[in-house]
């Protein structure tokens, strides 16, 4: 029960044993952003109060000298907090932003670490003052202990960002030349001429060629072109329903008033209409023009007027070449 609350905290799985069972052992994102988030800062937060009372006692040591060591202290803790709150406006941009087009919202986590953060980097901005003001005290063991914990536990999470890092596909940030020559896959042509590659060589894939972010896109078009396929379905459903009624109004018509021969004409000519439409019907399908193709198109309109545009120029420099050679 309270894996699954974490998990739907993180929008991860919490943990899992697998991780630690791989040829490079790593931990779980969900745990490295609670678990491993939480020893550290809660540590700080038990052993607050004892310095917080040195804060509101006067003590001859109150005007001591503010030393070049705790001025750096402070300023370094600063811009800690500075970071925290560069996270949060992140992801309230990322959810909240006008230009914002995912339906999907950051879990909470992302909005709780950087709260945490922020709190713990002010609540350390008074325990150094506290420090400084109490008689006889050069630094603190419990704040020492604390930043060494948070080194410790973020050694993980630096271990996962490393591990992204050398598995980003390198032609995202590529040069013009580098794409054109194909230079930024010659390092997985050099591994795999020293030895077979495998699965955890490969790189992954960039985001606008993922799977979720085309889903995205496409869900996105598919419902307007839902919607608009069902208004001309029901319209055309109204058409049929018209054009029943005016038959049979005709056909009761001409009963009333009309020989058994004229029906007969007019019976036939009525099976040849309808033979007609039924051909033109099946030829209409042969060339469906449905809500998918539509869909399909503006998914990828962008890459294919990139690919028609480099095809045209690729036959038009395919036709000049021979006439430039005479």
């Amino acid at each position: 029960m309270c894996a699954a609350a974490l998990e739907e905290y993180c929008g991860s799985i919490f943990w899992n044993t697998s991780y630690l069972n791989r040829e490079d052992p790593d931990l779980p994102v969900c745990f490295e952003q609670t678990v491993l988030v939480w020893i550290p800062l809660g540590f700080l937060w038990l052993c607050a109060p004892r310095h917080l009372v040195s804060l509101c006692r006067r003590t001859q040591a109150s005007t001591k000298h503010l030393s070049r060591r705790y001025i750096f202290k402070q300023l370094v803790v600063c811009l800690l907090f500075l970071t925290a709150i560069a996270a949060l406006a992140v992801t309230l941009g990322e959810d909240y932003g006008p230009s914002t087009a995912s339906p999907g919202k950051n879990p909470g986590v992302f909005y709780a670490n950087p709260v945490l953060y922020a709190v713990t980097w002010i609540l350390l901005l008074l325990c150094q003052e506290g420090v400084r003001r109490r008689e006889g005290s050069v630094d603190s063991a419990t704040l020492f202990l604390f930043w060494f914990f948070l080194v410790v536990c973020d050694i993980f999470p630096f271990q996962t960002l490393l591990r992204e890092a050398l598995r980003l596909n390198p032609e995202v940030g590529a040069a013009f030349l580098s794409r054109i020559t194909f230079n930024w896959f010659s390092s997985m042509v050099v591994k795999g001429y020293k030895r077979p590659l495998v699965q955890a060589d490969m790189w992954e894939l960039n985001d606008t060629e993922s799977t979720a972010d085309i889903n995205q896109s496409f869900q996105y078009f598919m419902k307007s072109e839902l919607g608009a396929a069902r208004v001309r379905f029901q319209n055309k459903l109204k058409r049929k329903r018209g054009n029943k009624v005016e038959e049979e109004a005709f056909q009761n018509g001409l009963g009333k008033g009309v020989s058994q021969d004229v029906l007969m004409e007019e019976r036939g000519k009525k099976e040849d209409e309808k033979k007609k439409k039924n051909d033109k019907k099946k030829e209409e399908n042969d060339h469906p023009n449905s809500w998918l193709i539509t869909t399909i198109y503006k998914t990828f309109k962008g890459l294919l007027f990139e690919s028609a545009f480099f095809k045209l120029l690729q036959d038009l420099l395919s036709f000049v070449s021979p006439q430039l050679l005479k």
